[in-house]
């Protein structure tokens, strides 16, 4: 059978539309309940949290929570029930006062200490290793956020100068940069938006400042030889090489960022839930009297998986009840989309499980849950 020319065009164009079609991202899922639930059993005090701030899956599937309570690092076994606590409140060595994060670095445990601005190390059989304080590139102060890979590598943002701070909505420029397990800056990449912020000056003259609610947020990554930061202006997250070459950026479009009532009414709920009951005045205070932004930020987080796979959750919207997380290859192909629940703050993400603390602002209850993920589903 002979074909036209105008013909044989038409069956190429449908030829590269149905391989684009058949490369499409998959749709992956997590089970519709948890296979493990840690937090909000009122008969069992041992299984109940105070502020979880970060969890991980050891190796022989134990759970280690990491929780402002008197002992800030809680072991669970791999079902979910209490086994020990260690790392109590204090400023001595191996010691905490205010616990800001929990990360798996390799087979090391690190926890950021608000109260020193120390990070500690621990291995997860809970031996105390050592302490140290992060450098931060000219005038900044201690790392904002900061991620880690399993070799030992993290990624960090900092605080802005004290003398960038203002009165009402700002954003400053701060640092972004690579280090390893020890206090030496290894790779500056740059300065960029930080965290959008409300300043005032309290009754007593000290001026302090608070992140904008619904204000846009910067969020990093680390993989095994990529850095990932988002400011959350748009979706676009850039890239890095260790060695600080800027790689081609992650982008996708479609994304409507227009703020609702509904999501202003969430993110003032979510943060009461966070906050505890008795900041409810406060809040409400604050919602009445800062601008609220007009567009919300265009994804609210960034984790590594256990395959290397780069997941960017879209901003969790208000009334929904899921998330859409799109997942990434290394090389910036999109790779799958996944929905989790909108209250699930992910902490890890393993070869099959899905880690992280639920919070329902309606119940107010913190739990740790993890999920069964399911990577074999498609279109």
């Amino acid at each position: 059978m002979r074909y036209s020319s105008r013909c044989v065009a038409v069956l190429l164009i449908h030829a590269v539309s149905v391989a684009g079609w058949s490369q499409s991202p998959a749709r992956w899922t997590v089970a519709p309940n948890p296979t493990v639930t840690i937090g909000g059993a009122a008969a069992d005090t041992t299984d109940l949290l105070t502020a979880a701030v970060g969890a991980t899956r050891l190796p022989d599937g134990r759970i280690l929570v990491g929780d402002n309570a008197d002992f800030s690092l809680r072991l669970f076994t791999a079902s979910g029930r209490f086994l020990r606590a260690y790392g109590r409140k204090g400023n001595g060595p191996g010691e905490i006062g205010q616990l800001g994060a929990l990360l798996r670095c390799g087979d090391s445990l690190v926890t950021f200490d608000l109260d020193g601005d120390r990070a500690s190390v621990f291995s997860p059989d809970g031996r105390y290793v050592r302490s140290f304080r992060f450098d931060a590139p000219g005038a900044s102060r201690s790392p904002y956020q900061s991620r880690c890979n399993s070799n030992g590598f993290f990624a960090h943002f900092g605080w802005e100068p004290e003398s960038d701070t203002k009165t009402g909505v700002y954003r400053p420029l701060v640092p972004f940069w690579l280090s390893g397990t020890n206090p030496a800056v290894r790779r500056v990449f740059g300065r960029f938006a930080g965290s959008e912020r409300y300043g005032s000056v309290a009754t007593n003259g000290v001026f302090g400042s608070r992140p904008l609610p619904l204000g846009k947020q910067p969020v990093v990554a680390v993989g095994t030889n990529r850095v990932y930061l988002g400011t959350g202006d748009r979706y676009e997250i850039l890239v890095f090489d260790f060695s600080g070459k800027q790689l081609a950026p992650i982008r996708k479009g479609g994304v409507d960022l227009e703020t609702t009532s509904d999501d202003i009414r969430y993110a003032k709920e979510r943060e009461i839930a966070n906050s505890g009951p008795r900041a409810r005045a406060s809040v409400e205070r604050d919602y009445s009297a800062m601008p609220l932004p007009k567009t919300v930020p265009a994804y609210a987080g960034l984790v590594v998986d256990a395959d290397g796979h780069l997941w960017v959750q879209d901003y969790p919207r208000g009334r929904a009840t899921t998330v859409s997380w799109s997942v990434f290859a290394p090389d910036g192909r999109l790779v799958a989309e996944i929905p989790l629940p909108v209250h699930l703050e992910v902490y890890e993400i393993g070869r099959d499980y899905v880690l992280g603390r639920f919070l329902d602002p309606d119940e107010s209850v913190p739990q740790i849950r993890l999920y069964r993920l399911n990577r074999s589903m498609r279109r």
